[in-house]
């Protein structure tokens, strides 16, 4: 028994095509090929703006941690020309050269007040050496009897010479301070003045953050002495720098941006080293803001960061890749030149 074969796709069938069916078209393979395709291009374009878009909100992070940091030293700049100023003024008075002379506290700290009242001197202390490097008296009413010989400043102000630098003693902690001699009519130093602002006061790091939006900590050393972090309506102090971060900023003095993630979040940081007049790592400075992402993702980006020098407020959006830079700012990008 013959049996026909079944005819082949296109052959002829009594005059009649024979139709391929839908998915084995051509037109639809070219089609499918084509979507494949658009849907690669977009998938890779997808990747690749996302990586892009990662690197910029990275750097910008970077760039406003480090704005952050030029914002302080201008701060610190201000305190380190007023602290001269103000050491200049009382070393020069004649009733505390008198009283220098004398050694009496009571008659040094009297002459050093009525020198603060008459010319509104607005600095934190004023410590009072003699010419052996005895702490004689301290508006901070402590620390009389201590000897100051061997602390950062005072050797140098001992043989005549003026110094301002960041420096740590038993009085202020850790302050922005001039040592200025004192000298009697011959010329001779008979003690020194130390006037300053102290690093462990709140409203330092509390016009800090104002200005910046960061939140701003001072260690002494690698323990937390000075910060605006709350926790259960307390300052967050006495903890101390992690090991490892302590060793690449104190131990090799190097400034730290980058990131890190605090109970989940994202955080651009930035951890710089406090040199003293020895360049001796004596501390850090800390600051840490939410990630631009995490700002983002709370609406918060484009909120001003405000600046109080001068009495005037003055804005800069560090939210987006543009930054202003206000008077305040120059003086800082002046100052830290070549120290970050």
């Amino acid at each position: 028994m013959n049996r026909k074969r079944p005819l082949e796709a296109g052959a002829d069938n009594g005059g009649t095509p024979v139709k391929l069916p839908f998915f084995r078209r051509l037109g639809f393979k070219l089609a499918v090929f084509t979507a494949c395709g658009i849907l690669l291009v977009g998938l890779f374009t997808l990747i690749y703006m996302s990586t892009i878009y990662r690197g910029v909100v990275d750097q910008i992070n970077t760039d406003r941690s480090h704005m952050a940091l030029v914002t302080m030293e201008t701060v610190f700049g201000d305190y380190e020309l007023r602290s001269k100023k103000a050491a200049d003024v009382v070393s020069s008075a004649t009733a505390v050269v008198d009283a220098v002379k004398g050694g009496n506290k009571a008659d040094v700290l009297s002459a050093v007040n009525g020198v603060i009242d008459t010319v509104q001197l607005d600095v934190d202390f004023i410590n009072v050496t003699d010419a052996r490097g005895n702490v004689i008296t301290s508006t901070l009413d402590s620390g009389a009897g201590d000897s100051a010989v061997d602390k950062s400043g005072i050797p140098a102000a001992l043989a005549g010479q003026t110094v301002t630098h960041t420096g740590a003693d038993a009085q202020a902690q850790l302050g922005i301070r001039t040592d200025t001699p004192v000298k009697n009519a011959q010329g001779d130093v008979i003690g020194v003045i130390s006037a300053g602002y102290s690093l462990v006061k709140p409203d330092v790091v509390d016009r800090l953050k104002k200005m910046t939006g960061n939140e701003f900590t001072v260690f002494i050393g690698d323990t937390r002495a000075n910060t605006t972090i709350i926790k259960d309506g307390e300052r967050v102090v006495g903890t101390t720098l992690d090991p490892k971060i302590a060793d690449a900023v104190l131990g090799k003095k190097t400034v730290y941006l980058g990131q890190a993630d605090i109970l989940g979040a994202p955080y651009a940081t930035a951890y710089q080293p406090i040199l003293d007049i020895d360049g001796n790592a004596i501390g850090v400075y800390y600051l840490r803001r939410p990630h631009l992402g995490r700002e983002r993702a709370d609406g918060q980006v484009g909120r001003h960061i405000r600046g109080d020098r001068a009495g005037a407020d003055r804005g800069c959006d560090f939210g987006t890749a543009g930054f202003c830079a206000a008077g305040h700012i120059e003086a800082g990008c002046r100052h830290v030149q070549g120290r970050l």
